[in-house]
């Protein structure tokens, strides 16, 4: 949760003086469909009132990342837009401690069903070089704009979220 959510949270915040004062500014967090399997409770992002799972840890912190782009776009002036992106499932090396995964990955199956870290950044440079007006939804499954779906499309978890993030990093609001 600290590094997928907390920290991008914290410099969004850190920056939110010059993105506002930017003629156009652009937020991209990397989500991930997984998104959708998440659920938040902003009084317990740690999830210590309950045992802890990586894997539901994980997608809480993309939902937590997939609602801060739909926060941001709440609360900002039109001058300001945020998008969130799955990028695909990507060889990265990040899960090279888990041999069932790796192992997985490098399967000729799995290699065709994942992508080289090249095509994984593919959506994030698309979306970076695309003109604001053209960025018409909060979230993106590699290229190909999604509505948002439960529960990231909720203003108050959103709202509840942005509180508890501002106290947690201690951010200026």
């Amino acid at each position: 949760m600290q590094v997928n959510f907390l920290s991008p949270f914290l410099l969004t915040s850190l920056l939110r003086e010059k993105l506002l004062r930017a003629p156009s500014a652009l937020v991209i967090n990397t989500g991930s469909n997984l998104y959708r399997f998440g659920k938040l409770d902003p009084d317990d992002l740690d999830q210590n009132r309950s045992r802890y799972s990586q894997m539901r840890t994980y997608n809480a912190s993309k939902l937590a990342s997939v609602v801060h782009a739909a926060e941001i776009n709440r609360r900002a002036p039109d001058t300001m837009t945020a998008v969130a992106f799955h990028p695909g499932t990507v060889r990265s090396g990040l899960d090279r401690n888990s041999a069932l995964i790796t192992t997985a990955k490098a399967s000729l199956i799995g290699r065709r069903l994942t992508r080289s870290p090249e095509e994984g950044a593919e959506p994030i440079i698309r979306i970076a070089t695309t003109e604001r007006s053209k960025l018409r939804n909060v979230f993106y499954n590699r290229l190909e704009p999604e509505p948002l779906r439960a529960p990231a499309a909720d203003a108050d978890l959103a709202a509840r979220l942005w509180q508890r993030a501002h106290e947690l990093t201690h951010a200026s609001t």
